[in-house]
């Protein structure tokens, strides 16, 4: 580490405890779960700066020398997740207030990966294709056929109705319904909700796909609620 960049971190050090003394100083009715949090955001923000020093360092160069495993369920990554909780005073109760910061980075899974990954802009919005591959894949993960499950799953879903049934019941039916949204030219799909929906008759998905996934979540509602 240069001179000039070590100096730059003991500077951020300093004022991040100056800050922090002069808070617990200014109120004094601060607790100390307040402060220690006050303290880890700072730090966050040093780590953060200190990366961002290293970067503008003409010296660095950015090489791969470890490549991770590839995965056909997606790009390994490196995560961070910081969990603060504040209990909440209630009687016969737990509650739990919780502040959560998270970061997940990509990292390299083959030797040519040498130069620093493209900007990529941010869609406005999730393809249902791409939610549906997801899907898919999640399920094969568990052993069951990933694609004959999903069709028999949206098959089941326009049997009946999940209005008024909760969140949770409004969220599934915008996923297995994919009327609910822009066609985007997912034909097996559309013709499962269409067969579902006026045959109330899905056995003809079951022969794929012996399990039915809807009854794996309502079992776990009935031993829930």
């Amino acid at each position: 580490m240069s001179t000039i960049l070590r100096s730059k971190v003991v500077y951020i050090l300093k004022l991040q405890d100056s800050l922090v003394v002069a808070i617990a100083h200014n109120y004094h009715v601060f607790s100390a779960i307040v402060i220690m949090f006050v303290r880890i955001m700072l730090f966050l923000y040093t780590i953060a700066t200190c990366i961002k020093l290293l970067a503008s360092q003409e010296s660095i160069q950015y090489t791969n020398k470890l490549v991770f495993p590839y995965s056909p369920y997606g790009s390994p990554y490196v995560g961070l997740l910081l969990a603060v909780a504040f209990p909440i005073d209630l009687p016969e109760y737990n509650v739990f207030l919780s502040f959560y910061l998270s970061a997940g980075y990509g990292v390299a899974q083959n030797v040519s990966t040498s130069e620093y990954p493209p900007i990529v802009q941010s869609r406005s919005s999730i393809a249902r294709k791409d939610a549906y591959t997801v899907i898919e894949n999640k399920l094969e993960a568990h052993g069951y056929p990933g694609k004959p499950c999903l069709l028999r799953t949206i098959c089941e879903a326009s049997e009946y109705s999940m209005e008024h049934n909760g969140v949770i019941a409004d969220i599934l039916h915008i996923i297995l319904t994919p009327s609910s949204s822009k066609s985007e030219d997912l034909v097996e799909y559309e013709e499962a909700e269409i067969y579902g929906k006026f045959n109330k008759d899905c056995r003809k998905y079951a022969k794929q796909c012996t399990r039915s996934i809807l009854d794996l979540v309502s079992t776990l509602g009935d031993v829930m609620y």
